[in-house]
């Protein structure tokens, strides 16, 4: 499925863990799944979440639309950049060895506008690599944006892939992003540099971490699973 499609529909205690939709250390929980879908964790060495959907976890929640009926184990970031400010995010993924590559995108970080069903950027597990895309408004697009970079990264299974995201969040023209993997800088000012919010939107974006799975799923894959550290 194209991800132009797809960005369409995107529109400190354990005991915590079992709620859904609360705040947690800074985030809220939406996972569709729970008591197990987000679950403290280790892996290669490092204290991690372990973040799981299922094609069994229930459907249509946290806002989603009839025709949306997503499956998610996310973290909410609180934390809204204001306009005309820059702000990085730092975080870790790792897939593991039983990742089963397909044709399907999941969605694995991204941020997400307050009215526009438009994500500034995203990052999605694509077969056997990561794609970084970042998009624009763009009222003469029939998708109501433009994709201004795209860069795919290889995935090496089991390995903690290293991400340094830069946004300096803009209406006008001196927006842009910045993306860091593994120490290797991937895009920057040079590549795009002006808005990254819609000039309609109330206010800055927000971002999201964990798999948002949008209904596909190929024969003998029953779930899918990763493993993060954020900050």
């Amino acid at each position: 499925m194209k991800l132009t499609m797809l960005r369409k529909l995107i529109g400190g205690s354990f005991a915590l863990l079992l709620l859904t939709g609360i705040a947690f250390a800074g985030f809220t929980i939406h996972a569709s799944g729970l008591p197990d879908s987000i679950t403290p964790g280790y892996r290669q060495g490092l204290g991690c979440w372990e973040m799981l959907v299922r094609a069994s976890d229930p459907r249509g929640f946290f806002g989603d639309s009839p025709t949306n009926l997503a499956q998610r184990a996310q973290f909410i970031d609180e934390y809204r950049a204001p306009l005309d400010s820059t702000h990085t995010k730092n975080f870790r993924i790792l897939i593991p060895d039983e990742w089963k590559n397909d044709p399907y995108p999941v969605l694995v970080a991204a941020s997400h506008s307050v009215v526009y069903s438009i994500s500034p950027w995203a990052i999605w597990v694509f077969g056997d690599h990561f794609t970084f895309e970042a998009a624009v408004p763009d009222a003469t697009s029939k998708n109501g944006f433009r994709v201004v970079i795209h860069r795919d990264i290889p995935i090496i299974k089991e390995k903690w892939h290293i991400f340094k995201l830069t946004e300096h969040v803009s209406k006008t023209n001196n927006g842009y992003f910045e993306l860091t993997v593994d120490g290797v800088n991937l895009c920057g000012p040079k590549d795009y540099y002006g808005p990254t919010v819609h000039p309609d939107d109330t206010g800055p974006p927000y971002t999201e971490y964990g798999p948002y799975v949008f209904g596909h799923w190929p024969a003998g894959v029953t779930h899918r699973r990763i493993f993060m550290i954020l900050g």
